[in-house]
Order: structure tokens, then sequence, then C-alpha cells
């Protein structure tokens, strides 16, 4: 979460190009978007038990369970083609690279027209899976990609999780409120590569098959780089001063 921060200042500065970034957890960890009050809604006792650590990220949406699965992010300033005021036009230019990925892998995905799902009683659920917004990546109408975005006012960095797999079980054990009506809509709104890749994938060949579908649809060519000295110099200023407090992981 430290690095995609650093991507965005550094792009935000017209000092590094637009970005697509890939990667995996070393543990399972709870990502909870920007306003979620993490006590209210997750057991952090049993989070801790587990040893599922808690970050807050900078993009909005609900919360992921990253563990079977790709993160994958983007990075880009308003001066590039894929940019656009219009929060929904710049998801849907996103989505159109995930969706050729998900194609090249052989599934047959669509992008969401139109948000789906109900909200659970009087409260909205706080599980990204659990419903589905405009231009995410579904799958026999059900999520396989969940996305999120943040704007600074030159450019924007979007984060999403493709599902490997999913076990709804380990929701369950860190939910507060262990609803029974929660984990049902979960089941009913999402979807895994397995489900559809029953021989199995590896997450390098997912990688390799979302950059392909971004270089397809957008006619680019992208360029494997490290860092810059100045992004990993605020990458480990981000995690020491942000990311690894509890003031900003559980602020609300």
């Amino acid at each position: 979460m430290a690095i995609d921060e650093a991507i965005l200042w550094s792009c935000q500065e017209g000092q590094v190009p637009p970005t697509l970034r890939f990667y995996t957890w070393n543990h399972p960890t709870l990502s909870v978007g920007y306003s979620q009050k993490v006590s209210k809604e997750f057991d952090i006792t049993t989070c801790q038990k587990l040893k599922y650590p808690i970050v807050r990220r900078i993009t909005g949406g609900r919360a992921v369970l990253h563990d079977q699965e790709v993160t994958y992010s983007v990075v880009i300033s308003q001066v590039d083609p894929l940019f656009s005021r219009s929060v929904l036009q710049a998801y849907r230019n996103l989505a159109t690279g995930l969706l050729v990925g998900c194609r090249i892998l052989g599934v047959n995905a669509q992008m969401a027209t139109k948000p789906q799902g109900k909200p659970l009683q009087s409260h909205r659920s706080p599980v990204c899976f659990s419903s589905t917004s405009w231009y995410e990546i579904l799958v026999e109408g059900k999520k396989l990609i969940g996305s999120a975005q943040k704007r600074f006012q030159n450019a924007l960095l979007q984060q999403g999780s493709i599902l490997m797999e999913f076990n709804p079980q380990r929701w369950r054990d860190i939910l507060r409120v262990k609803s029974t009506t929660l984990l049902e809509q979960l089941v009913q709104y999402t979807t895994s590569l397995k489900d559809h890749i029953p021989e199995g994938i590896s997450r390098e060949k997912v990688i390799s098959a979302m950059i392909r579908g971004f270089e397809q649809v957008h006619g680019i060519t992208f360029q494997e780089t490290d860092l810059t000295v100045l992004e990993w110099e605020r990458a480990h200023y981000l995690y020491r001063t942000k990311y690894s407090q509890d003031t900003w992981n559980y602020r609300l």
C-alpha cells in the first residue's frame, strides 16, 4: 500500500510514467476502504489471533481479504489517454484491459453495466465482493475482480483484487456480525478463477495475461522497471509514518 501511494505521488508530480503493478501478500491480510470503521465491522481480536494484518487503503470501497488472489494497481496522470475526469469513465477505461486479460486466460468475463446486490438489512455490507459496482469484472453475473480508486488533482490510483480462489469461511471468522445472509450474499455474488479454470493456473500466468490485455486494448507496450530512488524513499517513509501505524489503520 505504501508503494502504491508513493507511485501515485511521483506520477502526480510528473516524475514517472503511468504504472501498472501486480503484487501478492505473504500472509492473508485484510485491507479496508478509506472510510470504513474497522472495529464496528470486523472482529479485530480474531484477526490478531489468526495473524491477519489489517491495513487501511487510501482508495475507497469496502474490505478485501487478500489471500488467494493477485492484487493489481494502476497509476495514471491526467495527460494519459486512459485518464478521465469522470470517475465512471476512468473505471471503464481501465476495466477493458482487465476484461481482455480474463479472456486471454479463457474466462468469458463481462463488465458490470450497473451495480448489483441489495443492502443487508439497515446497513451496507462491509465486504467488497458481496456486491458489484459499475464496470467491475464479472463471470456469469458473479464478481471476479473488485476495484477502487483514489484521485489526486493530476493523477489517480486504482487498486483491485483478482480472485484465484474463494473461501467464504475465512470471512465468517473475521466479521463482527456473524450474518448468514451476508455469507449467502458473498457466495451468490463472488466467483474465482478456480471456478472457471478447474485445472488451475499460476499467478504468473494471470499477471502475464493482464499485461497483454492492457497492451492489446490500449495499443501500448509496457517496460518492466524498478521503483525510482524517490519512490523507494517515499514508500519507506509512508510505511513508517502511516501504514504501520494503528492511528491510520484503525483511525475510524
